[in-house]
């Protein structure tokens, strides 16, 4: 993905098979701004996974933030997915870098797949590309 939010914060996240049900994903990021960094994480708390921060309309003009993320055993119907993902941006001297991973608590096949900006969406010339190898 080569994304930018449409607001003033930006939030990639992602669900499989329409599922939004409470619990379903977990989440641990480590992120650095070149000034500080932090890790965190949550189980069992959240209704999507979350993929990363992004650029927003208050950054530079025409910075957009890349993504590569790898879903793990999507087809398989015996294990929990996991969810890697990669991220950031840089304006000139400012902004971070993100390394995540998120689970989803199902066993079943991922069968669809929905991304989205978790405030006002995707701002214009956002990209994206997918992959699959079973």
């Amino acid at each position: 993905m080569f994304v930018r939010g449409s607001s003033t914060t930006g939030s990639v996240r992602l669900t499989f098979n329409n599922d939004t049900s409470g619990g379903a994903y977990s989440r641990h990021v480590l992120y650095g701004n070149g000034t500080s960094a932090l890790a965190s994480g949550a189980s069992g708390d959240s209704v999507t996974a979350v993929l990363g921060d992004c650029s927003v309309s208050s950054d530079t003009s025409g910075i957009f933030s890349p993504f590569v993320a790898q879903v793990l055993d999507y087809a398989s119907t015996s294990k929990r997915k996991t969810i890697k993902c990669l991220s950031g941006y840089d304006a000139n001297g400012s902004g971070f870098i993100e390394l995540r991973s998120s689970g989803w608590y199902s066993t079943n096949a991922v069968t669809s797949l929905q991304v989205f900006e978790g405030t006002n969406g995707f701002a214009t010339y956002s990209s994206f590309t997918l992959y699959g190898i079973k």
